[in-house]
C-alpha cells in the first residue's frame, strides 16, 4: 500500500476538484499538553521487560527460591531415610517405633511447609490491568480518570469526549453514552483568544465568562440561537507551547450557563484540557455539571491551527463547517472516549 504524502494529497484534491477541505483538530494522546500532572502519559511499550514489570505483581528471586528448595529437599530426603531405617528396626523395641512415627510426621510437616513457602514465592500477575483514580480535591463530588497499565495511558490524554461517568456523583447511573449526532453535523468555530489575557500578562488562568462570549459573538457577527455545535479557540500559541500548563482558559458558571441554555446547542468543544480549571472541585458543580444538566456533550483537547480562523490578533472570528468525529476503539473508557474530530469546510 502506498501512502500519499500531504503534498500529493493536496494535488489530488485539487485535481479532483473536491468542494471542501478537511482539517484535523485532534491532539495525540502522547502530547504532554493534554495530560494532567500525576496521571500517566500515553506511550507505547516496546521492550518486553516494560510489559513484564507492569503485568507482574510479585516476582521473587529465582536463585533464593532454588536455594530454599534444594535445602528443604535435602532435609526431607534425610528425614525419609531416617524414617525408613526406623521402621525397619521398630520390632526391636518400642523406642524405634516411636522414633519412626515421629520422623514420618516430621517429614510430612516439612513437605507441607515447603509447599506453602514455594507457593508464596511463585510469580503472580496483577489482578487488574486498569485502575480508576479519583483525582478530585473534594469529597462531595468525583473526578474519575481510568489509567490503563497495559497501554500506559489515561482516559483524558489527547482529544477526547467526556462521558457522564467522569463527573457524575453516582457511577452506576452515570454510565451512558451520548448519541453520535452530538459530535457530527454543522459546527461553528469561534476564535475568542483576542479577548483572553495571555499568561505572560496575567498570572491567573484565563476565564471564559458570559460577557466574554457575548463580546466575541458580537464582534464576529455570530447568531447564537442557530449554533448546534461550538468549537472555541482560546490559545493562539498552542503550536509553540510543548509542555503542560495549568494556565489554560476555562469556563466560569456564567459562561457555561450561557452556552448551556442556548436552545439548539448539542456540543461544546474546546482546545484546552478541560472546560473547568484544575482547581475546580468537584467538577460536577462546575462547567461539567452545567453542560450535563442541559444535555450538552463535551469534547476537550482539540488542536485548532491559526490558519483555520484567518484573523488578526485583535479580532474574534467565526468559521462554519461540518464536524465529523471518529472514535477510537482502543481509547474507549467508561469516563471518556478518545476521538479524532475532523472539520469539513
Amino acid at each position: 500500500m502506498v501512502l500519499l504524502t500531504s503534498e500529493k494529497l493536496q494535488r489530488a484534491q485539487k485535481d479532483d476538484d473536491v468542494p471542501f477541505r478537511v482539517v484535523d483538530l485532534s491532539m495525540h494522546p502522547s502530547d504532554p499538553r493534554g495530560t494532567f500532572p500525576g496521571l500517566p502519559t500515553h506511550r507505547q511499550l516496546k521492550h518486553p521487560a516494560e510489559i513484564l514489570n507492569l503485568l507482574i505483581d510479585k516476582a521473587p528471586s529465582s536463585l533464593l527460591t532454588g536455594y530454599i528448595g534444594f535445602g528443604a529437599g535435602a532435609l526431607w530426603a534425610m528425614c525419609i531415610r531416617t524414617a525408613v531405617a526406623s521402621w525397619q528396626r521398630y520390632r526391636q523395641g518400642r523406642r524405634h517405633l516411636i522414633a519412626a512415627l515421629c520422623v514420618t510426621i516430621a517429614s510430612g510437616i516439612l513437605l507441607v511447609l515447603l509447599h506453602k513457602v514455594l507457593r508464596k514465592r511463585l510469580i503472580t500477575a496483577k489482578p487488574h490491568l486498569s485502575t480508576v483514580l479519583d483525582v478530585s480535591g473534594s469529597q462531595s463530588g468525583p473526578c474519575r480518570v481510568v489509567c490503563s497499565a497495559l497501554s500506559i495511558t489515561n482516559s483524558h490524554a489527547g482529544t477526547h469526549a467526556d462521558t457522564p461517568f467522569h463527573f457524575c456523583r453516582s457511577p452506576q447511573s452515570a454510565i451512558q453514552e451520548w448519541d453520535a449526532a452530538h459530535y457530527n453535523g454543522s459546527v461553528v468555530v469561534l476564535d475568542i483568544s483576542p479577548l483572553l489575557v495571555s499568561a505572560s500578562q496575567q498570572a491567573t488562568p484565563k476565564v471564559i465568562t458570559r460577557d466574554t462570549l457575548l463580546a466575541a459573538g458580537e464582534e464576529a457577527g455570530l447568531s447564537w440561537n442557530s449554533v448546534r455545535r461550538l468549537i472555541l479557540r482560546t490559545n493562539k500559541a498552542v503550536d509553540t507551547n510543548p509542555s503542560w500548563t495549568s494556565d489554560f482558559a476555562h469556563f466560569d458558571l456564567s459562561g457555561a450557563q450561557f452556552l448551556a441554555e442556548l436552545p439548539n446547542l448539542l456540543l461544546i468543544a474546546i482546545d484546552t484540557p478541560s472546560v473547568d480549571h484544575v482547581s475546580q472541585s468537584p467538577i460536577c458543580d462546575g462547567a461539567h455539571g452545567v453542560f450535563f444538566d442541559h444535555r450538552v456533550a463535551i469534547m476537550e483537547n482539540l488542536v485548532i491551527p491559526a490558519s483555520l480562523v484567518q484573523s488578526d490578533d485583535s479580532a474574534c472570528s467565526v468559521v462554519q463547517g461540518t464536524l465529523l468525529t471518529c472514535f477510537h476503539p482502543t481509547q474507549e473508557f467508561d469516563d471518556s472516549k478518545g476521538c479524532t474530530p475532523m472539520l469539513l469546510l
